[in-house]
């Protein structure tokens, strides 16, 4: 299987700054939109985080066990000293983190319907 995978997590502010509000899914944006909307995301993101799974990973779990574990990974950093317990994850897709110790929903097309998972679509795009 190639690799890695890339996926990452961004954790929002109150209130949203006006220049997120843009972030769509990654993969309806070009290149150089995605490229502008990254430094924004960095700039005014209260957090984001970026994990990874290697080949060995994938080949261990499958692709989407291993993007789950990496999701867990980056959520984690993400919430990491800006207040867990009022996390809510939104995992884009139809299964949770197993293991992951804060709140989660599943929501498919979540990069399309949420602004944080938008976000982290797009940083993760364009960490790759």
């Amino acid at each position: 299987m190639a690799g890695p995978l890339v996926v990452a997590a961004v954790r929002l502010g109150e209130p949203v700054a006006p220049e997120l509000r843009a972030a769509r899914d990654s993969k309806l944006l070009s290149a150089r939109r995605r490229a502008e909307l990254f430094e924004v995301i960095r700039a005014r993101a209260q957090a984001a985080a970026v994990a990874w799974a290697q080949p060995g990973e994938i080949d261990e779990f499958n692709v989407l066990g291993a993007t789950l574990r990496a999701m867990g990974r980056a959520a984690r950093r993400a919430a990491a000293g800006v207040g867990r317990s009022d996390c809510v994850v939104v995992v884009d897709g139809n299964k949770t983190v197993p293991g992951l110790e804060l709140a989660q929903i599943a929501v498919v097309g979540g990069d399309r319907l949420c602004l944080a998972a938008a976000c982290a679509s797009i940083i993760a795009k364009v960490t790759r």
